[in-house]
């Protein structure tokens, strides 16, 4: 945690709100620490949220990617 604070560029974190391999406390003290971070919650997914809800995780990035432009 302690090289976090010295990330420079933008982060999208994306957590599964029942991830139980990486709970989302560890995603949202990420986030609390990256600066320029953004943490996006998938409701009901697991470990592997951005596989299990694809498509809502391709929108994410596709914004996050436009916005960082």
């Amino acid at each position: 945690t302690e090289w976090l604070p010295r990330i420079k560029a933008p982060v999208l974190l994306v957590w599964g709100s029942e991830d139980k391999d990486s709970p989302l406390s560890s995603g949202e003290k990420m986030a609390s620490l990256i600066p320029e971070s953004e943490l996006v919650v998938l409701q009901g997914g697991g470990h592997f949220a951005y596989a299990e809800q694809y498509s809502k995780f391709r929108l994410h990035v596709q914004r996050f990617l436009r916005e960082a432009e």
